[in-house]
């Protein structure tokens, strides 16, 4: 459940229960103590529409925060977050060993003159069966594409995306 100080409900969900991630708190699945979720091929969790997170943009600032064990195959993608829709967006997955943070503005022509960027992204290895803790940033001013996408890997800033993004 959402446990947040907003007075929206942001508690993801999922109504297919053969597309539910199972819950873990047995002390040799935990993360740093604390439960995690397992996640299967096909299984997934959604978040409603919430002015929050995804309803109110455009956004300008958006810091995405995940803790996660990889498992034995970090080749194949897989999508660890991922916000937005046919225009915008940004997201979090693995690939061929690698973490990706990207994000994307391919909207032509945005009401406040931001001009569009395509999808851009800033990576880093990660290692198979491994804990992590991930900070996504995203930062885009209105009105130019003078912002950065930047990644944080157990506290440890890995780089910082050349500018070229704007509002998001």
């Amino acid at each position: 459940p959402d446990i947040s100080l907003s007075v929206n409900v942001n508690t993801p969900t999922q109504t297919n229960v053969a597309s539910q991630p199972v819950f873990r708190s047995s002390p040799a699945e935990t993360i740093n103590g604390n439960p995690v979720l397992r996640f299967l091929p096909a299984q997934f969790l959604q978040l409603l529409t919430s002015n929050d997170i995804n309803n109110a943009g455009p956004y300008t600032e958006r810091t995405t925060f995940l803790a996660f064990r990889t498992g034995t195959d970090i080749t194949t993608r897989q999508m660890l977050w991922e916000q937005g829709g046919t225009v915008r967006g940004l997201n979090i997955f693995i690939l061929d060993d690698t973490l990706y943070f990207g994000g994307y503005d391919v909207q032509a022509t945005d009401p406040d003159g931001t001009p569009a960027w395509n999808y851009t992204f800033t990576r880093v290895p990660v290692d198979p069966s491994t804990p992590y803790v991930v900070t996504h940033v995203f930062d885009g001013p209105l009105g130019a594409t003078t912002g950065t996408i930047s990644g944080f890997l157990n506290g440890q800033d890995f780089q910082v995306l050349n500018p070229g993004v704007g509002e998001g």
